[in-house]
């Protein structure tokens, strides 16, 4: 069996919802921002030292979200007992969330809700990836050699060949105008040539 698919394909299969709205109701939806466009509680929420995502996709995890924040006394408010309702008291039920979440860290909070089966993950920051478990585990950043500022840390190439890891990164990037020569001389100038402009300062 061949599975064929293209990056198209599955972008539009991605619409999911909003697809699904347009060719059912004839409704053209605009962005949803970082919020689910028919779900409530779904998108980001600001914890104590940073920000999560959570998804309450049903009414079973809206209930347990509601212990896991400490908040039972939620799930009879006429406010919130249905979808529906938490839809029409979205920005309500987000601050009231946020009061019970900035007692905690992020990562606390993404432990809490998924061992309570509810989806949840910290939006990481370019400093949380890079000190990611995972990330240093898999040798995304390598070490070169730069001549001038010494030891570098350089992104990884993502791709890991037959298994043999992911490639060795051999060089630091250049300096400006460093292979300038060499290319030229590709292109067929002459060391007179390539002096000339060397001297002119058309090429450092």
């Amino acid at each position: 069996m061949e599975v064929e698919t293209s990056l198209l394909a599955s972008l539009v299969s991605l619409t999911s919802v909003q697809g699904q709205r347009y060719l059912n109701l004839g409704d053209v939806p605009g962005p949803s921002g970082n919020v689910h466009p028919v779900i409530a509680p779904y998108g980001v929420f600001t914890a104590g030292d940073g920000e999560l995502n959570i998804g309450a996709a049903t009414q079973g995890m809206w209930l347990r979200l509601c212990d896991v924040i400490n908040r039972p006394d939620l799930k009879a408010d006429d406010r919130f007992v249905e979808n529906a309702d938490r839809m029409a008291h979205r920005d309500e039920l987000k601050e009231i969330i946020e009061g019970e979440l900035v007692h905690k860290g992020k990562a606390v909070w993404t432990e809490l809700l998924v061992k309570a089966g509810i989806p949840a993950g910290p939006i990481n920051t370019v400093e949380d990836v890079f000190n990611d478990v995972q990330v240093r585990h898999l040798g995304l950043v390598q070490t070169v050699k730069h001549p001038r500022l010494g030891d570098l840390p350089q992104i990884s190439l993502p791709i890991n060949l037959d298994g043999h890891g992911l490639p060795k990164v051999n060089t630091a990037p250049p300096d400006l105008g460093e292979h300038s020569e060499e290319i030229l001389s590709e292109f067929g100038l002459a060391n007179s040539e390539i002096l000339m402009m060397r001297e002119k300062g058309i090429i450092g």
